[in-house]
């Protein structure tokens, strides 16, 4: 759309403006795109003759070419991507620019505790609305609290022209002006405020119905069912995998402190007590919880793990954020452990989502792992979430026509309803016998089109694999992948590598298995190295193996049978310094590799 206003000054797209596109792309230049024929095909039904137009509206676009423009007009050439960046650059300093204006130094402490420490800060260098509609929101609160209404509503009606359910958020501080104002004289100023306000929420509706005769696109192209997921309505702020706040642990603390500040204080603060702003509050994140309950994708991807429509109630939390700063304890001993800590925990959300990092939402959290693993019932996920996030498969479990998803917890079992579908997938540290596992989850009744059963103990032992004393493959197809228990990435056609310093394998324990009754098993494991590494196989802390290896090598090990003390037998691997093909400069492959496993062999 940057394309189209710079090559047409027309919000939509031509022929000219894909050519231009598929010139960007095979620059290489921006990681992530796509190419122009698949783009031109992702929305048929909103192509008008030899136009096209997308899901998501033109004016923050718009904005960026203004700045192309410009930019280009002074003697400056910046790039698309460049563009887009000064206007993330803009749109920071503003927020942070009206925060000084509205409650100075306090104000822009809560901007960058807000920005800089949460989730926001990934998509700072990312063509993506995200931080649009955040900095505006944010703007639009911080006037809201300020009981400056019509600012407020202004602001928040320009987050409404990329997603139109603000539009009736904007409306409660308009209406504010109305009435609790009512007696205020309206000034110029605030005249072309209700003007502009105006056409910023007729924009969207406005334009989509004069090219297709529907007020959002996604009526038409899909994508949204209105209230569809309502009944989940929790998981954008509570969910360990979609929500704000597990993803954000400094918010988590700034409450916590906030509840303590608020409880102990033996003062009201009026910064705090104005109930028509908490109404406000209530109407914009209850709009939200309808508007995203209505979408089709929960688990959506462009984000740094959590949903990124959990990222529009961050500004909610501006008034608990200011409050922690109003209110901050004086007192050197308790001041500076806290401050400490807030730094901490802010260093630790900053490498969480720096920038530079992929976008990640086809693997849980360590929080949504550690629940399933050790609380499965304390908390169940949507089933979208589950099936995509515990399948390894990501939104590609949809078309591959599996029966079932096994949590981590080797119990919950997600299954899809349908006839003809393929295998049940689990995780290795489960150890199960897949044709066995696929066999009793097609014997269940179909209730539903996904819904969640339990195994008892009598099915999880009638499931439980039993190894022979073959020779297993690791990879897409491999027949071995039940021993990888934790520290691989996923899992490529002919083998997986290992993710960071350590690698655990697990081979089952238990007395179905051929060598329950022996002392030790052989067994040959086939690895190689991301240059020459140099490793060591602990069983228990005790070293099986140490040395060094590159190319494709066989390593025999003893495996102590008679330790078992758990369902498993469990190897570790730890690698002493594990790169990325990136640092090394063979590719853009970020990914800390160590060794390449590609099977094994149990000896008889």
């Amino acid at each position: 759309m940057f394309l189209a206003w710079q090559d047409t000054l027309r919000p939509w797209m031509t022929a000219t403006s894909f050519a231009s596109y598929q010139q960007l792309f095979e620059s290489n230049s921006i990681l992530g795109m796509l190419p122009a024929n698949w783009l031109a095909e992702s929305f048929p039904s909103l192509r008008l003759g030899p136009t096209a137009d997308f899901n998501h509206f033109w004016f923050y676009s718009f904005l960026a070419a203004l700045i192309g423009k410009f930019s280009h007009f002074i003697g400056f050439n910046v790039t698309a991507h460049e563009a887009f960046l000064v206007l993330h650059f803009l749109l920071i300093n503003a927020s942070l620019m009206v925060a000084y204006y509205l409650y100075g130094k306090r104000g822009v402490v809560v901007v960058i505790l807000m920005t800089l420490f949460s989730p926001m800060l990934w998509f700072s260098d990312k063509v993506h609305t995200e931080l649009f509609t955040y900095c505006l929101t944010l703007m639009g609160v911080m006037f809201v609290f300020s009981k400056r209404y019509l600012l407020g509503a202004f602001c928040i009606a320009l987050a409404a022209t990329q997603n139109p359910s603000f539009a009736l958020i904007a409306f409660i501080p308009f209406l504010y002006r109305f009435t609790l104002q009512r007696h205020e004289r309206f000034t110029i100023f605030e005249v072309l405020l209700v003007v502009g306000t105006a056409f910023a929420v007729l924009a969207h509706p406005a334009y989509y119905f004069l090219r297709f005769g529907v007020l959002t696109p996604q009526l038409l192209a899909g994508g949204a069912t209105l209230g569809g997921n309502l009944s989940t309505f929790y998981i954008w702020i509570f969910d360990p995998d979609l929500g704000l706040l597990p993803n954000w642990p400094l918010g988590i603390l700034l409450v916590v402190i906030a509840i303590a500040l608020r409880t102990t204080s033996k003062r009201s603060d009026q910064c705090d007590s104005d109930k028509w702003y908490y109404v406000f509050v209530l109407f914009f994140c209850a709009v939200n919880f309808y508007a995203h309950s209505s979408t089709t994708n929960l688990n959506s991807g462009a984000t740094p793990g959590l949903a990124r429509y959990s990222l529009w109630y961050l500004p909610a939390f501006f008034s608990v954020v200011y409050y922690v700063t109003r209110n901050y304890p004086v007192r050197r001993a308790l001041a500076y452990p806290l401050t400490a800590l807030v730094l901490i925990i802010g260093f630790y959300t900053v490498v969480e989502n720096n920038p530079k990092r992929h976008e990640q939402y086809s693997r849980p959290t360590w929080l949504s792992n550690a629940i399933q693993i050790k609380l499965p019932g304390l908390y169940t996920p949507p089933f979208e979430v589950f099936v995509e996030r515990y399948s390894g498969l990501g939104e590609a479990i949809n078309v591959a026509n599996r029966r079932g998803v096994l949590g981590p917890d080797c119990h919950k079992l997600a299954v899809f309803a349908g006839e003809g579908r393929g295998a049940v997938t689990f995780p290795a540290r489960c150890q199960m016998d897949v044709d066995k596992l696929t066999a009793l989850a097609n014997s269940l009744p179909i209730s539903a089109v996904g819904y969640f059963v339990n195994l008892d103990d009598a099915q999880y032992q009638q499931v439980l694999l039993a190894v022979e004393p073959i020779e297993y493959t690791i990879g897409a197809s491999g027949s071995g992948n039940f021993v990888l228990s934790s520290g691989w990435y996923d899992l490529e056609p002919s083998g997986v590598w290992s993710r960071g310093n350590a690698a655990k394998l697990s081979l089952p324990c238990n007395s179905a298995q051929y060598y329950f009754d022996r002392k030790d098993v052989g067994v040959v494991l086939k690895l190689s190295g991301f240059g020459n590494q140099a490793i060591k196989i602990t069983q228990n802390g005790e070293t099986l193996f140490s040395g060094r290896i590159e190319a494709p090598a066989e390593i025999p090990v003893a495996v102590k049978v008679d330790q078992c003390d758990t369902r498993a037998l469990d190897l570790v691997i730890d690698i002493a310094n594990p790169a990325s093909p990136a640092d090394s400069g063979l590719s853009n492959d970020s990914r800390k590799l160590g060794v390449a496993f590609s099977g094994f062999t149990l000896a008889r």
